[in-house]
Order: C-alpha cells, then structure tokens, then sequence
C-alpha cells in the first residue's frame, strides 16, 4: 500500500497536495496542507470532495484507485460545477494525467469533448463487438429442422367488388411489372 505521487496546487498562502492509496477494495485519498494532514478519506467512490475551512477539493479517482483528476473550488460552491468554477491541481511529473493535462493545455477544444468522442467510441465497439458474438454463435446453433413444406388448406375468401371512382384523364405510365411466381401453400 503505497501512496501515490501527489497531484499539488500553489494557493497565495499554502501549498496543497492531495494523495491516493489502495487499500484492498478501497481508495484512502489524503489532503495535505504545506506537507500537513488535514483531510482524509476512505471510500470507493469515483469522485472524493474534500473538505477543510476555506478549501474544497474534489478528486477524481481513476477504476484502479488512482487519482485522474483533482480540482480546487471555492468553499461555497457545488462540487457538481467542479470542472466549470474550479482550478485543476498540477499531476505529478511523468504520470499519465501529466500527459493528458499537457495534451489538454495543448489542444483545449479536443480536451473538452474527449468524454463524447470516448463515449462514441465505447458504443460503436458494444454494437460491434455484440454483433460479432452474435452472428459468431448463431451458425454454432444447432436449430431444430421444422418441416415447413406442409400442405395448408385451403381458405376460401370472399371477393369484395370495389367501386370504380371516376379519375381524371391523366395518362399514367405504363411500367412493366416483372412476373411473380407464388409459393404453392398460398391461395
């Protein structure tokens, strides 16, 4: 249970940093205050607020407990608005989130519709992906053989006499109609 390099954000007064730790099914997610304890957390939520006096961080916890994201907000503000209001902290050095940060700071207008562009793709690869196994299994099926070549009977149907409805002299064109040949159980 080691704890992860700290993501950090330079306030006029302090330095903050805030850490994670996996701890079996859990992440514990610290909040240092100039290399002070001041908050800690234990929990397996996606997304931490921490809380003390004038500080509010939400963090962001990545499915392996580590931390993807943390953001610094005003105390009387929601943390929903978190990525509107807030100041993101600074990702250790030679870490993936530096490198997205980086890539973000970069590129501003791909960064922020990273999450549709993600999701796009996540659905296309569900469609293909389920209809690959499923048009993989279906032939594998052994199906039943279910005889269809029976002789139904045959239905006699009324003839309804339709009422000629005098239509305007309009030439219609004659389009040739190819010819159908029926199955043989149909009337």
């Amino acid at each position: 249970m080691t704890q992860s390099a700290p993501f950090t954000h330079q306030t006029p007064d302090h330095l903050l940093s805030v850490t994670a730790e996996s701890s079996g099914l859990q992440t514990i997610i610290r909040l240092y205050r100039d290399s002070d304890l001041v908050e800690k957390q234990r929990g397996m939520d996606s997304t931490v607020t921490l809380r003390n006096g004038e500080h509010l961080v939400v963090v962001k916890v990545g499915p392996f407990g580590g931390i993807t994201q943390a953001i610094l907000l005003p105390e009387s503000s929601d943390p929903k608005d978190a990525q509107k209001l807030g100041t993101e902290f600074t990702a250790p050095p030679g870490s993936f989130a530096a490198r997205v940060q980086a890539w973000g700071n970069r590129h501003p207008d791909f960064y922020a519709s990273r999450h549709v562009a993600i999701a796009i793709g996540q659905t296309l690869l569900g469609i293909v992906g389920f209809s690959a196994i499923l048009f993989g299994l279906l032939p594998g099926i052994p199906w039943p053989k279910i005889a269809l070549d029976i002789g139904l009977p045959h239905l006699p149907l009324p003839q309804i006499t339709l009422p000629s409805l005098p239509l305007p002299g309009v030439a219609l064109p004659a389009v040739p109609l190819p010819d159908v040949t029926l199955p043989r159980f149909t009337p």
